[in-house]
């Protein structure tokens, strides 16, 4: 009788918490979006990697342009989209106008596949803007 008792007080507490557990809401937190522009027409990458950067991504690409010694490699990890981009800045030079250009080398690195690399020459404008010229 006392085994009887137990059993069915186990069984009514495994109900009850059952119940209690499908009444409870889960909230999953919410991982921060960076808004995205629209960089489908930016020129220092290709429209193939432009879409795995965040505009934070975007910002340091351009900063890379601008800024990077020559032979100077830098790679980071996207914190809105979690893929790996490496940065290589191969020479840099005056063209026969007498602008200040940059060729530089993006790649993204994503999973265990022999990641795209895409090579570009930008130069600085009369403005001092810098504007791809090669791809």
């Amino acid at each position: 009788m006392q085994k009887k008792i137990i059993k069915c007080l186990f069984i009514g507490t495994f109900i009850l918490n059952l119940t209690a557990c499908a009444s409870h809401h889960v909230q999953i937190p919410q991982t921060p979006v960076e808004p995205q522009l629209d960089n489908s027409k930016d020129i220092f990458v290709d429209p193939s990697i432009a879409h795995f950067m965040g505009n934070t991504d975007h910002s340091k690409l351009k900063n890379l342009v601008a800024t990077a010694q020559p032979t100077q490699f830098i790679s980071w990890t996207s914190d809105t989209t979690g893929a790996r981009f490496v940065f290589t800045s191969k020479e840099i030079f005056v063209n026969p106008e007498g602008q200040g250009c940059r060729d530089y080398e993006i790649k993204l690195i994503r999973g265990f596949f022999d990641p795209p690399s895409f090579n570009y020459i930008a130069c600085r404008n009369s403005q001092g803007v810098w504007q791809v010229i090669s791809h």
